[in-house]
């Protein structure tokens, strides 16, 4: 991290306070990797991840640590577990976390429920989806011509005009 020019954001890692088996020492490693708000380390902790999930023994159980912490988290956590279990090219983890992906079916975050739909079928696991109707902004239309003024544009690259008003808003 030093040697990106983000390597000040964030805390710095420091594992837990009880005795931590090596599988779990490399899970917090691994979560606090995916967690930065730098998306290289994120991207390089997430194939460190799906690296160690095709290993079977340890690299199997550092995965389902680091993933269940991660279903069970705050805020995009969830979902950074769902992406990356879907990424898995094998299903491995399934009876693992099946009971930790089931209840986010009916998470309402729109984009947490529809990963674990996708995860839950393809496990072949047995889950409802209740339908219920997106929030009322989704439903909002505007009226009028979607003609776009071409005042705006540049008509030789495409490009909005930055001396435009309207154009920046």
């Amino acid at each position: 991290m030093a040697f990106t020019r983000e390597h000040q954001l964030g805390s710095p890692f420091k594992p837990g306070e009880e005795p931590l088996s090596d599988e779990e020492f490399l899970a917090d490693l691994v979560h606090f990797g995916l967690r930065l708000p730098v998306v290289e380390a994120q991207r390089n902790a997430r194939d460190c991840l799906l690296r160690l999930s095709e290993r079977v023994e340890f690299g199997g159980a550092v995965a389902e640590l680091t993933v269940r912490r991660l279903l069970t988290g705050e805020s995009d956590a969830p979902l950074q577990g769902l992406l990356a279990l879907l990424a898995m090219p094998h299903d491995r983890l399934a009876s693992a976390l099946g009971d930790a992906v089931t209840p986010l079916v009916g998470h309402r975050d729109i984009a947490i429920a529809e990963a674990a739909l996708l995860l839950a079928r393809r496990w072949g696991l047995a889950v409802s989806a209740t339908q219920e109707p997106l929030p009322f902004f989704y439903q909002l239309e505007l009226e009028g011509s979607l003609v776009l003024d071409t005042s705006l544009v540049d008509p030789r690259t495409g490009a909005m005009r930055i001396e435009s008003a309207p154009g920046w808003t």
